[in-house]
């Protein structure tokens, strides 16, 4: 709600966030009792470059969505950058079949660590600009 700083009603959904992404990236395992977050609920497409959506996924997707709600009282004073930070970071929640180019660069948990960072920094770069 404060522009130029992490708000501390979004400091929750930020844990949330990189605790999911990191989890649904494979960089650590988490056994949860009930729920493994990397179980997949369903597949969007065949092949190499299908999209899996796991609870991990929208665990991340969530979190994004509750930063980007609390983001502003008044939704008229978002900018077109807000919206944008929001639409990028899905993306790249989502766009796990691209860690197939990265993966034949980087090894593995290199690749997984960048795309956590970077999809990391999209929610807090909302949360602060907001």
């Amino acid at each position: 709600m404060a522009t130029g700083s992490i708000d501390i009603n979004d400091v929750p959904f930020i844990f949330v966030f990189a605790f999911a992404a990191a989890a649904g990236l494979g960089l650590f395992t988490v056994p949860l009792p009930l729920i493994d977050l990397d179980a997949t609920l369903f597949t969007l497409g065949e092949g190499p470059g299908k999209l899996a959506i796991t609870f991990a996924t929208i665990a991340s997707i969530l979190s994004l969505g509750f930063t980007f709600y609390t983001n502003q009282l008044d939704y008229s004073a978002l900018t077109t950058v807000e919206y944008w930070m929001v639409i990028a970071t899905v993306g790249l929640v989502l766009a796990t079949p691209f860690q197939i180019i990265i993966n034949t660069v980087l090894p593995n948990q290199t690749a997984a660590f960048v795309a956590w960072i970077v999809q990391s920094s999209g929610v807090l770069a909302l949360s602060y600009s907001g």
